[in-house]
């Protein structure tokens, strides 16, 4: 927010006041909330919650930042932070808008996010998937998305997610190829030469509309073919997602926590 005046020289300035004018006036040599607020150009603030910069929170994380994929579940509401009179920040749920056109100016960010699951011997992986035992999940998200806080019914912030819409794949394997990705060509591949077997699940999540029903090949085997008929619906979700036509219902996608790294390594 603090930059340099064009023709003021060096002189650091918020907004259109001079800093140092702040600092003189303030009792504390330090500006008010709302004297910041006030002087802040209003188009151009960028806010960020408090609770997104506390300790092991994605913002001030020092370790690994970790991804989750849910199962989908509805999000029945968006944040919208705001700044009040008195220079504070104020988090407000609010209902999706009925339009895809302003639900989809709310989720500006797309992604695709591959996570390998490696089961153990009971058949279970980390989170909420599990499988066959001595075999690999791979899960494939591409989705359009906004981060939001999850919160319980006290209104207490348990984790941080993604909220959005998209195309998920989920790839049961069980294979002798022990750095094989989410390379769905390479999958295929493997699978042809007999080193690797298995099932891919495609999921929707949050998107209606007819021709996507039409294209999804939603359970299939793992050959060059269903990887073809794959590639093709995911085209056919990029498509849509900005259709005005398509209904976009959010869904709650994937947990993203701080893993904190260990005490030796600090």
């Amino acid at each position: 927010c603090i930059s340099a005046c064009p023709g003021c020289g060096l002189t650091p300035r918020l907004g259109t006041r001079p800093l140092t004018a702040l600092l003189l006036n303030s009792a504390l040599a330090v500006p008010s909330s709302a004297a910041i607020a006030q002087s802040l150009p209003t188009k151009t603030l960028s806010l960020v919650q408090p609770d997104l910069i506390k300790q092991n929170s994605p913002l001030s994380c020092d370790g690994e930042i970790k991804y989750t994929p849910w199962p989908a579940f509805s999000a029945t509401n968006y944040t919208e932070v705001s700044i009040d009179g008195k220079g504070d920040l104020v988090s407000t749920p609010k209902p999706w808008p009925s339009s895809t056109v302003e639900k989809n100016k709310l989720l500006p960010n797309i992604s695709t996010q591959i996570s390998t699951f490696k089961l153990d011997g009971s058949g279970s992986a980390a989170g909420f998937f599990s499988g066959s035992a001595e075999s690999k999940r791979i899960v494939i998200d591409f989705m359009k998305y906004r981060s939001e806080a999850i919160k319980d019914t006290s209104d207490a912030i348990f984790a941080y997610g993604r909220v959005g819409a998209g195309m998920r794949l989920t790839i049961d394997i069980q294979t002798s190829e022990s750095n094989l990705g989410g390379n769905l060509m390479a999958i295929a591949l493997s699978a042809k030469a007999g080193k690797t077997n298995g099932t891919i699940t495609v999921d929707v999540v949050g998107l209606n509309a007819s021709d996507i029903t039409l294209s999804m090949p939603f359970t299939t085997d793992i050959s060059d073919g269903s990887i073809q008929k794959i590639i093709e619906a995911l085209a056919v979700v990029k498509s849509k997602l900005n259709d005005p036509n398509t209904t976009l219902d959010p869904q709650f996608l994937a947990k993203i926590n701080c893993i904190p790294k260990p005490s030796n390594q600090k």
